[in-house]
């Protein structure tokens, strides 16, 4: 009898064992997760809005912290201090789309990390992702917009696919030209086209809300083709739903 019960205290303490092993091993070491494509946002305790609860435990998981969730829905944005001298603060969206800076750190997006860049800031160290080439003169002009497709059209007929956009476009061309007397800058492409440079960096969110597209394309959602519409003028959104099949 004494012997079996001590086959069985061994059984516990080899199973105990291999839990606290499991446990304390588990983070940084095994982070692919298949997170499912639906925008459900919530908000960390880093004051990081992700896409939905996976992908918070995802990023908990790639940095090895206890990244916990404090609300459903997306954080508030946030106004970055200001720098000593500098008047660089800006707003950011807490749009979950990491960069890695100079100096090693991951940062949450771009925005986060630009007043840090020594075009920005009067910083004594100074960090930079790999593309950068942005004019002093516009660093104090907003570099993020939630892309939520609600098409303006400015006095010289350039169309932006928020207000957002067409604030920073003005912003950003008042900086380069402070002698001009045009609000904002005078297409410079062909007709239907237009400069691609600053279409490459919206963030849309993954609900699949198909819209057809009037070149036959369909998009998953109204932002995916506000995205082709800045690349191309001559696309605009036909219909809700998918495109008919082509025969």
């Amino acid at each position: 009898m004494q012997f079996n019960v001590s086959i069985v205290l061994a059984v516990v303490a080899v199973a105990f064992t291999n839990a606290t092993s499991s446990t304390s091993s588990s983070k940084g070491a095994d982070c692919e997760y298949a997170c499912p494509e639906e925008y459900r946002p919530v908000c960390g305790s880093n004051g990081v809005t992700y896409s939905n609860k996976c992908f918070l435990t995802l990023a908990a998981c790639d940095t090895n912290s206890d990244i916990t969730q404090t609300s459903d829905g997306e954080c508030e944005a946030t106004i970055l201090p200001e720098s000593t001298g500098s008047g660089c603060a800006e707003v950011c969206t807490r749009i979950y789309k990491p960069v890695c800076g100079s100096d090693g750190v991951t940062y949450s997006n771009d925005c986060v990390l630009s007043p840090l860049q020594e075009w920005g800031c009067n910083h004594t160290e100074t960090s930079s992702t790999e593309d950068s080439g942005r004019h002093d003169d516009s660093a104090g002009c907003p570099n993020a917009c939630l892309d939520v497709y609600e098409p303006v059209t400015d006095e010289n007929g350039v169309q932006y696919s928020s207000e957002c956009y067409h604030q920073m476009a003005t912003c950003k061309y008042e900086a380069s030209s402070p002698n001009s007397s045009f609000a904002t800058p005078h297409p410079t492409t062909t007709e239907g086209e237009q400069d691609n440079s600053s279409c490459e960096n919206r963030v849309c969110t993954m609900d699949y809300t198909p819209v057809c597209g009037s070149n036959g394309v369909t998009y998953s959602n109204s932002c995916m083709l506000g995205i082709a519409n800045c690349k191309d003028l001559n696309i605009n959104k036909v219909s809700d739903g998918k495109c008919a099949a082509s025969t």
